[in-house]
């Protein structure tokens, strides 16, 4: 039985370990084995996964499949063998494409997980091994550093400037600082649990050594998959109409049908001919080609979005995400990218934006624009490379990426600053409010770039920038 996250927020580092049969130098190979049999793989585990038999009688068990099954039924009983195996026809054609769609997007699924299985940092019997995260266990001991993604919930042992985005399980997009000191208050929600690294967190910038707590379903994110996998699945817009208009149909069939035997009776004839109109009015109702119709449409939409690299589960999705017309969020994170930009700068008591900022580099007044920039790209723990004018990685606070991309954007890439080395760094932190680097240029002159929050940047200073 693993222990409650409420145990480990409130005990120092030290006295955590014996709890879960661990050690400073990490589990023995012998026990992590024991550990992987006793809680399973560090992995959500995925409902039960249905059989061909199983989706091949959910498709046909779909209600215009039934109506369509019985409207052929009627048709070979009055010996209309074409109409009877057009409508067959619909049907099979129907639940094939459906199956092969799903079996599709289901294939790309696993081939994905397999390719993005993620690794981590493990100490075992004190010695660094980079393996799978599914084969963490409770008491392994991790290492992260900036871009790597906390495989499981884990108590934090030392952390250096330790930032954490947690956007995936609070909605907050402001990175969390975590510290290993222990927490004494009782009745903590997640967001408050300083000394605690969450599973799926993405570490933002510094370092850390932590002790995992829970992995898997055990997890907090495990908790979350497993109440969505229970929850009812809900009908599609696409689906409720078609019950509604399949129920209607149906009704305006049987009552067409009785109308035609009224009608035949009251003309005298024969009970074997009037039953053989009624039917005929009957199948004449249901639109066969209708199910065919909305599987290929639907088919053809996945396909242009497969050509996109977005995959689709399922048919029916694609007509749902048809149907919003807004998406209102007040979790920055959540279901937008979580990428800041610059967007204007604020210089001589003036906000300019990028357009005002090319225009004073071409006019020649870009040595202020240079410390701005040089401070950007060299008082800043975060990374971002550029090549081919893209941006292919981006490491560190979404703060100082922003406003190292901002740089390059302005023309100032990093590689143009080689020739000033850092000698000395201040990380920021929430209690200093700035970060600071001593940089040395090629002749030995030294100077000290600073940025932070501007109470206490203007603070520190002598002289500010007026109007040149």
């Amino acid at each position: 039985m693993l222990e409650d996250l409420s145990i480990f927020y409130s005990i120092e580092t030290k006295e955590a370990f014996p709890i879960l049969s661990s050690s400073d130098e990490g589990l023995s190979e012998e026990s992590a084995k024991n550990y992987l049999k006793k809680y399973g793989p560090n992995e959500i585990s995925k409902g039960k996964k249905k059989s061909f038999i199983q989706k091949l009688i959910e498709n046909l068990l779909e209600p215009m499949s039934i109506v369509l099954a019985g409207a052929s039924i009627f048709a070979f009983i009055i010996k209309d063998w074409i109409e009877g195996f057009a409508i067959m026809g619909v049907v099979f054609i129907n639940t094939i494409i459906s199956l092969i769609q799903n079996n599709k997007a289901e294939r790309a699924v696993e081939e994905l997980k397999k390719i993005l299985a993620p690794q981590s940092k493990v100490l075992r019997d004190g010695n660094l091994e980079v393996i799978a995260s599914r084969f963490i266990v409770p008491g392994d001991i991790i290492l992260l550093e900036a871009g790597d993604i906390v495989p499981a919930d884990c108590r934090l042992i030392e952390g250096k400037h330790l930032l954490v985005d947690e956007s995936h399980l609070t909605g907050e997009s402001k990175p969390i600082e975590k510290k290993s000191g222990a927490i004494k208050e009782k009745g903590l929600r997640l967001h408050e649990m300083k000394n605690i690294l969450f599973a799926g967190s993405k570490i933002l910038d510094g370092t850390g050594k932590a002790l995992v707590i829970k992995t898997g379903n055990n997890t907090e994110m495990g908790k979350i998959a497993h109440s969505i996998q229970e929850s009812e699945e809900e009908k599609t817009p696409l689906q409720k109409r078609l019950s509604r208009e399949i129920r209607f149909l149906v009704g305006l069939a049987f009552f067409s049908g009785i109308l035609i035997l009224l009608v035949s009776f009251l003309r005298h004839l024969k009970f074997e001919e009037a039953i053989l109109i009624a039917i005929s009015i009957m199948v004449a109702v249901f639109p066969e080609g209708l199910p065919a119709s909305i599987t290929i449409s639907l088919s053809l939409a996945v396909e242009r979005m497969a050509r996109k690299s977005v995959i689709i589960k399922k048919l029916s999705s694609v007509e749902t995400l048809g149907n919003v017309d807004y998406i209102c969020t007040d979790k920055t994170g959540t279901i937008t990218q979580h990428n800041m930009t610059v967007k204007e700068y604020y210089i001589n008591g003036h906000y300019l934006i990028n357009t005002e900022i090319l225009k004073m580099i071409a006019e020649g007044k870009s040595d202020l624009l240079q410390d701005i920039f040089l401070t950007s790209i060299k008082c800043s723990s975060a990374q971002v490379v550029e090549r081919d004018g893209n941006i292919i990685k981006e490491v560190g606070d979404p703060t100082e990426i922003s406003l190292i991309k901002s740089a390059i954007l302005m023309g100032f890439k990093p590689h143009q600053f080689k020739t000033l080395q850092i000698i000395d760094s201040i990380p920021f932190s929430s209690d200093l409010m700035y970060s600071a680097s001593l940089i040395e240029d090629i002749s030995g002159h030294k100077s000290i770039y600073i940025k932070g929050a501007p109470d206490k940047i203007l603070s520190l200073c002598n002289y500010y920038y007026v109007d040149g």
